[in-house]
């Protein structure tokens, strides 16, 4: 039983029956190689700090996960999933495939995602689905972005859609008001000066009601 870090550079690593590798702190895969669970004997539970780790860029091959329907792959709590070197592109740099239906399951865990160049506004898909696997499940949690970043004054959210992982990079909306106001009189039949405000908004996405008090 070894301990190191797992990299598969090429071709597929196979877990075949009850094989688990639960003492490598991450397994990286690079873009066009395959971590292959689907013929385990029952799904397979990363532990709660490890990591799974993609290379590919987002650009060529992206890296596989493949899993069944009765072997998915739920990640670590903690450990999460790690996008290693992002650029941006359009091919997600992680796919889950499968011949039957089977998800990575996300159990609320971290994503990161390192950045090769500041990421414009903009929706990336950074996990994929093919065959008729399940793809993603569950809901992430948190989102970090380190790397290169995002671009200036924007914010990433996570979102699963279709059993795929999207990442949206958008300048967040804003509220400001403005208002000139005067004490109302305290003598009866004498009117109070005109009060006079105002509100406005960007980059908003659903309605917002203002009411005053």
């Amino acid at each position: 039983t070894y301990s190191g870090s797992t990299t598969i550079s090429s071709g597929t690593l196979t877990l075949a029956q009850a094989a688990t590798i639960a003492n490598t702190p991450s397994i990286t895969i690079a873009a066009g190689a395959n971590f292959n669970v689907s013929v385990r004997s029952s799904a397979l539970l990363l532990g709660a700090s490890q990591i799974l780790r993609s290379s590919a860029t987002g650009t060529g091959s992206s890296a596989v996960v493949t899993v069944s329907s009765a072997t998915g792959l739920t990640l670590g709590s903690t450990g999460g999933v790690v996008f290693t070197s992002y650029g941006g592109g359009s091919v997600a740099p992680l796919t889950v495939s499968g011949s039957s239906a089977g998800a990575l399951a996300f159990n609320s865990a971290p994503v990161t995602v390192t950045t090769t160049t500041a990421l414009a506004a903009g929706t990336y898909k950074l996990i994929a689905k093919s065959g008729s696997a399940n793809g993603v499940s569950g809901t992430p949690g948190a989102l970090t972005v380190s790397g290169s970043g995002l671009a200036a004054s924007t914010v990433g959210t996570l979102s699963v859609t279709n059993g795929e992982l999207i990442m949206t990079v958008a300048i967040p909306p804003s509220i400001t008001g403005a208002a000139t106001a005067t004490a109302f009189t305290t003598t009866y039949g004498t009117p109070s000066d005109a009060q006079s405000f105002s509100v406005s908004g960007s980059n908003l996405t659903a309605l917002r009601i203002v009411t005053g008090k």
